[in-house]
């Protein structure tokens, strides 16, 4: 069988990143200290889904978020750094969580239901608002170098840090396992250590 696949479906993406980067003089007393940020946004993602659909706007649905951005701040001193990194993963509505206006209005319009008119087979949907996620991870390190005093810590390199420093739990979605997996870690907070030699 020879069968050649061809996608005749498609996607129409349109946004803009951003990103900005500082470092100050090295400071003997102080050291140096650098501030790195990224942010993308996104706003249009058109999908057709099989081929002669009409295009869908799913921009802002199921995890595909319009703000996506992070920041470091990092810091060298000597022998010695840190760092702090912090992610956020933008809200979304979540399309498989909806109710009719009748209970929106009942629930007395709460904000974690968007009021966005959707429309599923000519019935109007509001749809579950997510939550943004926002993480926080923190690491600090320190060189044993080759004139250090005790010889077999020479060339050595120990590094400690946290993940998920403050150990919120993921935006609840309707899904498998109650989050929207690749925007949140779901583990929780955890810790780590590295030690690294050169021989």
């Amino acid at each position: 069988i020879n069968e050649e696949f061809i996608n005749i479906a498609g996607r129409d993406i349109e946004g803009a990143e951003f990103g900005v980067e500082y470092r100050t003089a090295r400071n003997r007393r102080l050291g140096e200290i650098a501030l790195r940020g990224e942010a993308s946004y996104r706003h249009k993602f058109m999908l057709q889904e099989s081929p002669g659909a009409a295009p869908g706007d799913d921009n802002w649905e199921d995890g595909r978020a319009k703000w996506r951005c992070n920041a470091t701040l990092r810091w060298r001193r000597g022998n010695w750094n840190a760092g702090w990194f912090t992610s956020y993963y933008g809200s979304f509505v979540d399309t498989s969580a909806g109710t009719t206006p009748a209970v929106y209005e009942y629930l007395g319009r709460p904000g974690y239901i968007d009021n966005t008119t959707k429309t599923n087979a000519g019935a109007t949907r509001y749809l579950l608002e997510v939550k943004p996620a926002v993480a926080h991870n923190f690491n600090a390190g320190y060189l044993f170098d080759r004139r250090h005093r005790f010889a077999p810590l020479r060339n050595t390199y120990l590094r400690c840090g946290v993940n998920n420093v403050f150990n919120p739990d993921p935006p609840i979605v309707d899904a498998t396992y109650g989050y929207q997996s690749g925007t949140f870690n779901p583990r929780g907070r955890q810790y780590w250590l590295e030690l690294a030699k050169n021989w």
